[in-house]
């Protein structure tokens, strides 16, 4: 039987079952899409080229000082001093700051009696100073008190005698000696002849590490 219009509303029933499985299409095709771009994006990472810097110690650039006999290489962070006249010839440096390190070097007129803390045995090669082993420890911890005064103890370390300081064994006074003497060094300078030294190192800092005392004693030269 035939109804007005019905064929109307099957036509009309087929084109929007058909665009409604197009939405659908449409709608999975980009949901596929933005899956698969999501899944393959490539990941680029900008990572700064990397930069190196170099922290110049202030004690490893130093001054060369010519002081007529000898040369010797001091850091810049120190400063020299004028020693006022006396009977010993004396050479003077200190640090800048608060004066925490010393050196003083005597030159031929050596005190004899003068007592440290901590000893470093020296031999000469030719115009220049040789470590023999490392500064001691404490003399007060390997020197046996004689009862006499407790200032000046006959000790010796490296088979090198010297004077201990038991007296004042908290200090940080390194003394230099070899075979020549206590507190001396014979050095043969090609120009400058034979001349004796005595090289005396104060540590008022709190680090112990005489690398520094090393370094110097190597740059040293007797003409």
């Amino acid at each position: 039987m035939y109804r007005l219009d019905e064929r109307i509303d099957r036509k009309k029933k087929k084109k929007l079952k058909r665009l409604i499985m197009l939405s659908i299409f449409i709608v999975l095709g980009l949901l596929s899409y933005f899956i698969y771009k999501i899944n393959h994006v490539k990941t680029t990472i900008h990572q700064s080229s990397g930069t190196v810097s170099v922290v110049v110690s202030p004690d490893s650039q130093t001054n060369t000082y010519d002081e007529g006999d000898f040369t010797i290489a001091i850091p810049k962070s120190w400063q020299p001093v004028k020693v006022p006249s006396s009977l010993y010839k004396i050479y003077e440096w200190k640090t800048t700051i608060g004066g925490s390190q010393i050196l003083d070097i005597y030159q031929d007129t050596i005190p004899q009696s003068f007592p440290v803390n901590r000893e470093l045995a020296l031999q000469p090669d030719g115009g220049r100073v040789l470590t023999i082993g490392l500064v001691s420890d404490n003399c007060a911890n390997f020197t046996k008190t004689t009862g006499a005064s407790t200032l000046a103890i006959p000790a010796k370390w490296q088979g090198v005698n010297f004077l201990c300081d038991e007296a004042n064994y908290e200090r940080d006074v390194i003394g230099t000696g070899s075979d020549s003497g206590i507190n001396s060094i014979a050095l043969t300078g090609d120009i400058s002849g034979t001349h004796k030294f005595f090289f005396v190192y104060n540590n008022y800092s709190i680090s112990t590490d005489f690398t520094l005392f090393y370094q110097i004693l190597g740059s040293f030269y007797l003409k």
